[in-house]
């Protein structure tokens, strides 16, 4: 079984591809054993990790090398624009997770809570399972709501 989280390739490792994302999704799904009457809340929440993984993956500077050779000032405006999509990102990944607890039973919530992007206390990174790239750094690394 795979440990909370999935991955911290988004903040400047390498993205995982969309194979992996499926590969690591499908995992999850095994993990919990999600029954056919759950396929639709599932779905909904694997949306959602694979959207803003998406999201995260495209709207990161494409030549990071550049940042180096811009100036304080420009160089502070992008790195509080990427700390402010992280945070939407992962106040996104909790309320999906949130969404799809309803429809889970007590056994599988327990796994969930263990296991699941937006719902695991803390880990390695947020999207190691799905592949989605984005860094948990520990309790409390989730925005408030």
């Amino acid at each position: 079984m795979m440990g909370p989280g999935m991955g911290h390739a988004m903040m400047g490792g390498q993205a995982p591809n969309s194979a992996d994302a499926t590969a690591r999704l499908a995992t999850l799904k095994a993990e919990l054993g999600i029954r056919p009457e759950q396929t639709a809340a599932w779905n909904a929440y694997a949306a959602t990790l694979q959207a803003t993984g998406e999201n995260m993956r495209t709207a990161r500077p494409a030549d990071m090398g550049a940042v180096h050779s811009m100036s304080p000032q420009d160089r502070q405006a992008l790195m509080t624009g990427m700390q402010t999509r992280r945070d939407s990102a992962l106040a996104a990944i909790r309320n999906a997770a949130e969404a799809l607890l309803p429809a889970l039973d007590d056994a599988q919530k327990a796994k969930a809570q263990q296991l699941l992007p937006g719902l695991a206390p803390h880990g390695p990174g947020m999207m190691r399972h799905a592949g989605m790239g984005m860094p948990f750094s520990g309790p409390g690394s989730m925005p408030a709501r």
